[in-house]
């Protein structure tokens, strides 16, 4: 093999590496992004529909509270005309990838509707005297409420709960993206050392022979008798040097 090939197969094999860690780095990280983006915007939006979950019953028995201590609001609040909850309900289940968000969800769901059969009684209750709507306020409405808030404060704790798991997934991804390059470098260092020796070897070693042999035959006067193994240019050159030496050695009669 020429020693221009050699050289040349050393370099591209060297880029060759380099570029396909590169381009597996590059590709995990894309897809470490895209994954744990995803996961983690599923986990904050159900977050979020879990806080409003909240807000709404907490806004549903705060008009109760308000029409029991004010006759001169209405007498009930109409809020089973109101479909936000089932609505943030379902699209939090909709969005949701796990398990444990949609039994809670369940849950949540089968709170609630208890939560409503209780308040439908609210029409004959506010009928009697305060003493009566707040007695029936106290004992049917605040432990149905705080169930399903329970339920709700579940559902949000499995949420963020995810949301660190993701955390996590999202800081071993980054190490396990980031392998490549690490492998990327490592080769190339090793492979420098590899190309170094092979140049070393294949041709500073063997022109710095071919100079020796020609410097202790003009000091010396010693015969040229470098051999090499190369099969490339060097042992042209090699071979033309011994002839050349030979020739020279016969021309002063030696």
């Amino acid at each position: 093999m020429k020693i221009k090939r050699k050289i040349g197969s050393g370099f591209v094999i060297i880029a060759a590496i380099l570029l396909l860690s590169s381009m597996v780095a590059v590709y995990e990280f894309i897809s470490m992004r895209n994954s744990i983006a995803k996961l983690v915007d599923i986990n904050v939006s159900s977050i979020n529909k879990a806080n409003s979950l909240q807000d709404i019953i907490d806004e549903y028995s705060v008009k109760l509270m308000e029409s029991m201590a004010d006759d001169s609001l209405p007498a009930v609040p109409d809020i089973t005309v109101d479909d936000r909850f089932l609505s943030q309900l379902q699209s939090l289940v909709k969005i949701a990838d796990d398990q444990q968000i949609f039994d809670n969800a369940d849950s949540v769901k089968y709170a609630f509707v208890v939560y409503m059969q209780k308040t439908k009684a609210a029409k004959e209750i506010w009928s009697g005297s305060f003493k009566e709507r707040r007695a029936w306020f106290v004992s049917e409405i605040i432990p149905v409420h705080a169930q399903l808030s329970g339920y709700i404060r579940n559902l949000s704790t499995v949420s963020q709960n995810l949301l660190n798991v993701d955390s996590v997934n999202l800081t071993e991804s980054f190490y396990r993206s980031i392998m490549p390059c690490v492998v990327a470098v490592f080769s190339g260092i090793v492979l420098i050392f590899l190309f170094n020796y092979f140049i070393n070897y294949y041709v500073l070693s063997p022109i710095l022979r071919i100079g020796n042999g020609i410097s202790y035959y003009l000091k010396a006067g010693r015969k040229y008798d470098v051999k090499l193994e190369n099969d490339d240019e060097l042992q042209e050159l090699n071979e033309s040097v011994a002839e050349l030496i030979d020739n020279n050695r016969h021309l002063q009669g030696k």
